[in-house]
């Protein structure tokens, strides 16, 4: 059970225990005695019992003057005394609710008590000490609760009604204070989904700002070689490098953002799984890498386990590791060192690729934001950066596979890119 059933719980056990600490409180304090009905019982019985004990023991004019003393009582007591019939007191002293019956030497005496009556507002009204602990201690137990459950409630339907129109920096977690329960529980759930809606909305935004902008530069620059081809159509063959560049490089950021889309559409991603040798894989991208990495200056090495079999897909599961080594080698510097380790982790059911550059390296809070898309590195300043789709693929490619891909400072500069891809088979598929 939660701590809203709880709080219920203890608000109740303790109005209850709340009201009977009052009601015995007020009594003590002002000497209160019990209603009105029940009291005015009690006293004409003791009374009846007393006339009777006098009559008894010192005759009737002791009864009459113990009778003139009950009719002054704070509580008046009037005693009626008459001869009674000899038949009723022949079995010994009668006793009924409301009268006595006494053998005496001058005859069988009836002492009646005159019933006083009541109406029925002076008995409630002699309950008034728990009537009125009853009210004041529900009042202050129904305001709290009120209190305490509808006030987040209406501050999360407040909170809904800002996100319904839009508003995504709305929080509510803080209002609730120090409280631990469901409701705080829910009032935190409620900022970690306007948080990711927030997150969502603003990709969106730098999606459609980052892919027009992207697609507008090879446009512009397809679109002046046809300006001067028309103006001087010798310059064709001169132009036709140029146009074919800039077609290979839409085609390719058109296949990256439509590769990136299905990934993280959230529905399944249909692809084909083979055994496949991932170190085999590394050192096939390493050696058409090195070719790139000699027009840089940059060495490639690698090193650790020899082989390392899972069922993957080999072609996402190449461009995701070839992601991260093509940025090691265009972000080292020439003369610098692209070390690649590959190491079995968990018993042997996971292998560690490990990528390491000699480049400048990156701030602590670009270690996540370089794996969301059209996100570049600000540090490097580099004109051949690309348009930031890459690693984005990269870590949906192997967190498709159950793996994951992480970022890190290298010692004394650099960075360090880890890859840990499952080598069980027994992965669910996305």
């Amino acid at each position: 059970m939660g701590r809203v059933f709880w709080r219920f719980f203890w608000t109740l056990a303790l109005t209850i225990a709340g009201v009977i600490l009052v009601v015995v409180a007020i009594s003590t304090i002002f000497g209160l005695s019990p209603p009105k009905g029940a009291a005015q019982d009690l006293i004409e019985t003791a009374i009846l019992d007393s006339a009777a004990t006098v009559l008894k023991d010192s005759g009737t004019d002791a009864l009459a003057r113990f009778a003139a003393a009950a009719a002054s009582f704070n509580r008046p007591v009037d005693l009626v005394v008459a001869k009674a019939d000899p038949a009723n007191c022949q079995s010994g002293p009668a006793v009924t609710a409301m009268s006595r019956l006494v053998q005496t030497p001058e005859g069988c005496i009836s002492i009646t008590a005159k019933r006083m009556s009541y109406s029925i507002v002076a008995k409630i009204l002699g309950f008034w000490p728990i009537i009125f602990a009853g009210i004041i201690t529900s009042l202050a137990s129904a305001l709290w609760l009120a209190r305490y459950l509808l006030w987040p409630l209406e501050t999360l339907q407040s909170g809904l009604r800002s996100l319904a129109k839009g508003d995504f920096h709305v929080r509510i977690g803080k209002t609730f204070g120090h409280r631990k329960d469901e409701i705080t529980a829910v009032g935190h759930d409620f900022d970690i989904a306007a948080a990711k809606l927030d997150d969502f909305h603003l990709s969106q935004q730098r999606l459609f700002h980052d892919v027009s902008h992207e697609l507008r530069s090879p446009l512009s620059r397809l679109q002046a070689a046809a300006g001067i081809l028309k103006q001087n159509p010798a310059r064709l063959p001169d132009l036709l490098l140029r146009i074919n560049r800039e077609i290979d490089r839409l085609d390719g950021l058109v296949e990256e953002i439509l590769t990136l889309a299905q990934l993280e559409s959230g529905e399944p991603y249909q692809f084909d799984k083979q055994p496949v040798d991932l170190v085999e894989l590394v050192n096939a991208i390493v050696e058409d890498g090195a070719f790139e990495g000699q027009a840089h200056g940059v060495v490639l090495e690698v090193t650790g386990v020899d082989t390392a079999v899972s069922h993957v897909n080999g072609e996402l599961i190449y461009r995701a590791i070839e992601n991260v080594i093509r940025n090691a080698i265009k972000y080292s510097e020439p003369g610098g060192k692209v070390v690649i380790r590959t190491a079995i982790l968990a018993g042997g059911k996971a292998l560690q690729i490990r990528v390491e550059d000699t480049g400048p390296g990156l701030p602590d809070s670009q270690m996540e934001a370089i794996f969301r898309p059209f996100v570049r590195a600000e540090s490097t300043g580099d004109a051949r950066a690309g348009v930031g789709l890459g690693l984005a693929i990269t870590r949906q490619a192997i967190e498709l596979h159950g793996g994951s891909v992480r970022a890190h400072k290298a010692q004394p500069r650099g960075l360090i890119v880890e890859i840990v891809v499952p080598l069980t088979s027994d992965r669910p598929q996305r």
